[in-house]
């Protein structure tokens, strides 16, 4: 069975005043504004019924007024959570998070969250610019490297470096969207939280498994690739953060 987004009883009214006013149904759904099907829906039911409210329905009742549903919409820039801590304060019935994103949703507000971004001063700016101008031509041969982090300054670290003979080199500063190992590890957490390991055991088997799934050959190559993308992406925010 087909299911249907809510239109809340305003809309509904307004679908009848206008087709009452000769407006067209492509001209209603774009005033209103909904989709085509709901205005062809919504003048057949009040043509056959003569009815604009909703029917009574066989599951539980909905929890909310329209006129309590204008309260969340009025706050459509908190969050659900804050949104419903003012709720409970104007109002007897309760509520939960989930409910208040139902309502958001019915009329297409989506919650998101800015993509987290280092903190960059302008010396550090400066110097993410410069380094992505010195590396922007080089080759995918030039870029094996560490990113000079405390645990690859360890000595262990140290001396394998110098017995395979790896030059280092100079890494910017808060600039992790300059790093591709951390697009890796990412993916390697977001493969663990799937598994929800709740012990040591569980966790060293979530990352086994996920480095035996996801750390491939095209994909260490894939992320080695996207350096030069990187300096370029980076010279053209004029050294500050990128999408990577």
């Amino acid at each position: 069975m087909a299911k249907f987004s809510y239109l809340p009883e305003n809309k509904r009214y307004k679908i009848i005043h206008l087709k009452e006013e000769d407006y067209s149904m492509r001209q209603i759904a774009a005033k209103v504004p909904c989709g085509l099907s709901t205005v062809v829906r919504t003048l057949k039911r009040f043509s056959e019924t003569n009815f604009i409210a909703d029917r009574g329905r066989s599951g539980r009742p909905r929890k909310t007024s329209l006129r309590e549903d204008r309260l969340f919409l009025s706050n459509r820039n908190l969050n659900s959570s804050q949104i419903l801590k003012q709720w409970t304060l104007t109002s007897n019935v309760s509520v939960c998070p989930r409910t208040v994103r139902g309502r958001l949703l019915e009329i297409g507000l989506r919650g998101c969250k800015a993509r987290p971004k280092p903190l960059l001063t302008e010396f550090q700016r400066k110097r993410r610019l410069t380094w992505a101008r010195e590396h922007s031509l080089w080759n995918i041969k030039d870029w094996e490297k560490d990113d000079n982090a405390p645990c690859h300054r360890a000595k262990i670290v140290q001396k394998w470096l110098e017995d395979h003979t790896v030059n280092r080199m100079n890494w910017p500063g808060q600039s992790p969207d300059l790093n591709p190992i951390e697009s890796l590890w990412f993916k390697i957490g977001y493969e663990i939280s799937k598994k929800k390991p709740s012990n040591k055991r569980e966790l060293i088997e979530a990352l086994i498994f996920s480095f035996n799934h996801i750390v491939t050959k095209d994909l260490l190559l894939k992320l080695v690739h996207s350096m030069p993308k990187r300096c370029r992406a980076v010279i053209k925010a004029n050294g500050w953060p990128i999408k990577y």
